[in-house]
């Protein structure tokens, strides 16, 4: 076939075509009318030459007879002459005949040999032009048939484009390609991900009621060119060695793979049924064309069902986020209406030092003002004001830019504001993180605990009051309970002996409970002043443990050591030392049970000592670790037969931070508890 056939439907013309090809078919009609022209010439020209010819034997003649008479008539006398004289020109005239002819024989050999061209030629020009002919008929019939294959593309196309409807859309498809094919039967699969199958979706003709057939890969012909890829091509189906059973009336058969984005959604198929009939190369083509339809439909079809999903997941979203901002609102209403409830002042600090939240409470009682017109601003804005505030100035300034930074451990400090009214603090700070753990900021909570801090200062002042008149009378109850006990005024009886011995014990109690409310005295009045020196612990560790091998006997108590020979010597004031690890050693005794154990290590960590006192007792809950180093706290596990004040732990603990140091506990109810304290090792003086 010659010529180009346009690809596209819209631009197709039919006579477009047709003058293509009478352009094509100029050069034989120009070269059959001058071959006309030149036979119409010819005859012309030999029709002028016969009449030349004529008129020249005419005259040859004429002249022949002329000559002839007038010899005889005039230059011959005798019979002789007369016979010579009509002989000579006789001759002649034969000679010029016979040249004459020869001449004629000539140009009449010629003239045949140029019919006998012509009617070559033309018989070669008929040649040419029947084939043109035949050529220009199955041209039309290709032009036909493409024609034919372009509208149902281009109807195919416009319906792809207009309809949602994939079902309809891939058996329209299908249709179409076995229509343009002259079958009635063909077949659509589709792949099942889930399943790992093809499934039979579309099926004209014969194979309409197989829909829903499956296939596994590499089973039946569409199994093997979903496995392979390839197109497939049967001549006769009901010979083939992979058959499926009831299809033995399929004979050729051709299948192609459907693909989108390079993966295989599919197979499309049609199927003939005469025996006679095969799929050429013309078929393939088509049907692959059509295939790519499919595949653009089943493409759209994935891509809607896709957009329609994520519609739907948008809309659950916003519904979502809708309501997540509805309750936002509500929470932040309701946080800020419990932030304005609060007495205590609250500040929040983003690391740039933007303010990003306060209280009513700290307006009122720092900047003044709205939270609306605070919020958003820097601190420095109000550095002046700060300044005005407190006493030093810089004080929360100074705070400020120490735990700003820091985004993981809490803070407490002691304020004293001076204006409008004075007022004692206490600046509670903690690191603010978001849900997805970034850090926002330090939130700062101003506690007003100037009347607690009087409270305690008048409590502090009677407890030490009471304790100093309790204990002078009590210095004489035990010495006059030690004469009786040491039969100075006489011999005691058994049981004049056994009560005073609960005399002596109440008493000692008593002098204890006294000792320990005068430490806490003087430690909240800052009236303790520490000896500082280079402490041996274990020197002093195993002193507090003879001293307390009595009561670990009497209940069969066993008490491990773990010190190292090289611990470094601690820093601190022995005597407070000494009762730090008597109060721990003491508790851990009174709160493990008969038959426990006890165990105390000591390791250096950098330039520090720790102290680690761990029991075999009855532990701690989560509850009552958070209150545990306050004064007069019992634990809600506590034995009530165990005797106790509550400010053991809390007279340690003061102790062990007036020597810089730290104090935790590590438990859990039912496995024993663990006290820790840390210590500083001897500073070292530069030469």
């Amino acid at each position: 076939m010659r010529g180009v056939i346009p690809q596209r439907a819209k631009d197709f013309s039919l006579g477009q075509r047709w003058r293509n090809n009478a352009h094509r078919n100029l050069p034989m009609a120009e070269k059959t009318f001058a071959h006309l022209l030149s036979r119409k010439s010819e005859k012309l020209a030999g029709v002028n030459r016969q009449r030349v010819y004529s008129a020249l034997w005419g005259a040859i003649t004429l002249l022949y007879f002329g000559v002839t008479w007038g010899g005889v008539q005039f230059l011959a006398r005798d019979p002789l002459e007369r016979l010579i004289a009509a002989f000579i020109p006789t001759l002649i005239y034969a000679l010029v005949a016979l040249a004459f002819a020869r001449s004629l024989l000539r140009r009449v050999t010629a003239a045949n040999q140029a019919l006998e061209e012509n009617l070559f030629r033309q018989l070669e020009i008929e040649a040419q032009l029947r084939q043109e002919l035949m050529e220009r008929t199955q041209t039309e019939e290709t032009l036909r048939r493409i024609n034919a294959e372009l509208d149902a593309l281009n109807a195919t196309t416009a319906s792809l484009l207009n309809s949602l409807n994939t079902p309809g859309l891939l058996e329209e498809i299908l249709q179409r390609a076995a229509v343009l094919m002259k079958t009635p039967h063909g077949f659509l699969f589709v792949v099942e991900p889930a399943a790992q199958e093809l499934v039979l979706r579309v099926g004209i003709g014969r194979y309409a009621e197989y829909i829903g057939y499956r296939l596994k890969r590499g089973q039946g012909m569409a199994g093997m060119v979903w496995k392979t890829g390839e197109p497939m091509v049967v001549s006769d189906y009901s010979q083939w060695e992979q058959r499926q059973p009831g299809f033995e009336w399929a004979r050729a058969q051709v299948c192609l793979p459907l693909r989108v984005e390079l993966e295989i959604v599919g197979v499309i198929g049609v199927v003939y049924v005469d025996p006679d009939r095969q799929f050429g190369q013309a078929e393939i083509d088509l049907l692959h064309r059509f295939g790519q339809m499919a595949s653009l439909a089943l493409a759209n079809a994935r891509l809607y069902e896709e957009t329609q999903r994520e519609l739907a997941e948008r809309r659950r979203a916003e519904q979502r986020l809708q309501e997540m901002l509805a309750e936002i609102e509500r929470a932040q209403t309701k946080a800020r209406a419990i932030l304005d409830a609060a007495t205590d002042s609250m500040l929040l600090l983003a690391p740039d030092q933007t303010i990003l939240l306060v209280n009513r409470s700290f307006c009122e009682h720092f900047f003044g003002g709205t939270p609306r017109q605070i919020v958003g601003k820097s601190l420095d804005d109000y550095r002046s004001t700060l300044q005005r505030l407190f006493d030093p100035a810089d004080a929360f300034d100074h705070i400020v830019h120490t735990t700003l930074t820091d985004t993981t451990a809490p803070s407490t400090h002691d304020l004293i504001q001076i204006t409008p009214r004075r007022r004692e603090l206490h600046l509670a700070s903690t690191p603010v993180r978001t849900a997805m753990h970034e850090y926002l900021g330090r939130l700062y909570v101003f506690r007003d605990v100037t009347r607690e801090r009087e409270i305690d200062r008048m409590k502090s002042e009677f407890v030490s009051m009471v304790s100093h008149e309790l204990r002078t009378p009590l210095t004489s109850i035990k010495g006059y309970v030690d004469l009786l006990q040491a039969d100075q005024v006489g011999t005691l009886n058994a049981t004049q002996r056994e009560f005073l011995n609960i005399v002596k014990a109440n008493t000692d109690r008593l002098v204890q409970l006294i000792n320990d409310l005068l430490d806490l005295s003087r430690i909240e009045a800052r009236r303790i002043e520490l000896q500082r020196q280079p402490l041996d612990l274990p020197r002093l560790v195993e002193g507090v443990v003879a001293t307390l091998q009595p009561q670990l006997r009497a209940k069969q108590q066993e008490l491990l050591l773990d010190l190292p020979p090289d611990l470094p010597p601690a820093w601190g004031d022995p005597d407070r030392v000494i009762q730090i690890l008597t109060n721990l050693v003491s508790n851990a005794h009174k709160y493990t049970p008969a038959a426990g154990k006890i165990t105390i290590t000591a390791r250096a960590q950098e330039a520090w000592v720790r102290v680690d006192v761990a029991d075999t007792g009855i532990g701690l809950s989560r509850e009552d670790q958070a209150r545990l180093f306050s004064r007069f706290f019992r634990a809600s596990s506590a034995a009530r037969d165990v005797p106790g004040t509550g400010l053991g732990l809390a007279i340690t603990r003061s102790l062990v931070e007036l020597h810089g140091g730290d104090i935790w506990v590590e438990s859990a109810p039912g496995q024993g508890s663990t006290f820790s304290f840390t210590l500083p090792v001897v500073p070292q003086v530069n030469s």
